[in-house]
């Protein structure tokens, strides 16, 4: 199989470095191909208090016919040493999250889903519940169309309210309307510091995903690195 990870990092040298060592490390024990997005094709930036940088993530749409799978991953992102192969621990007949409606996130990340279909329509049969982060996604080619937006919708949908977290919304929006069927990967391949909060050591997780506040977020990425890459 010719399987691809996709890191988009556009300003984040820092966090860069250690994902991308972290990357490596499992491209070279599975034959993976390693894509690195770090120049914008958008553009956008800061407005009314939100970073549309983030919507760089978008360009996986130029990577998706070129590989049978792949995995698109945020720059604030460290795997494991000892993490298994993602593409032989889920199917290619699925579209792969981490579902974060749980929890103490449960009653907000529903709440993202009720307005962004108030602003894009309704998902039929009624989208209650399996809201996924976007900071990882394995998608197949039969989900191509997840990522293909034009530059002139994505600066169009800017303009709607999307909510708090507005390019992530609209990944979620998408994938149910077009249909797919979304499996939940499980904490351990996206760990958030919710489940920290919670009792789950970082450590013991295939996958630990820095989102969240930007205040400290490089150090505690740094601490994570050295324990597992010295």
């Amino acid at each position: 199989m010719n399987n691809a990870i996709i890191i988009t990092a556009v300003n984040k040298p820092d966090m860069l470095k250690m994902c991308l060592r972290s990357v490596r490390r499992l491209a070279l024990d599975y034959n993976i191909n390693v894509v690195v997005i770090d120049e914008p094709k958008y553009g956008f930036g800061w407005e009314r208090k939100y970073n549309y940088a983030i919507f760089e993530k978008f360009q996986a749409q130029d990577y998706v016919d070129l590989y049978d799978r792949i995995l698109r991953i945020d720059v604030d992102i460290l795997f494991n040493p000892k993490c298994p192969d993602p593409f032989r621990e889920f199917p290619a007949d699925k579209l792969w999250g981490m579902f974060e409606d749980t929890g103490i996130m449960m009653r907000s990340r529903r709440h993202e889903m009720a307005l962004v279909q108030e602003r894009l329509g309704k998902i039929d049969p009624p989208w209650k519940k399996g809201y996924f982060n976007s900071g990882l996604i394995l998608a197949s080619k039969q989900h191509r169309d997840l990522f293909k937006l034009s530059e002139k919708t994505l600066n169009n949908l800017k303009s709607l309210g999307l909510g708090r977290f507005r390019e992530q919304n609209i990944i979620n929006w998408r994938a149910r309307k077009l249909g797919y069927d979304i499996g939940n990967m499980g904490y351990k391949w996206n760990h958030l510091h919710k489940f920290t909060k919670a009792g789950k050591d970082p450590q013991k997780s295939n996958v630990v995903h820095f989102a969240g506040k930007q205040a400290g977020k490089v150090q505690r990425m740094r601490e994570l690195y050295k324990y597992w890459y010295g």
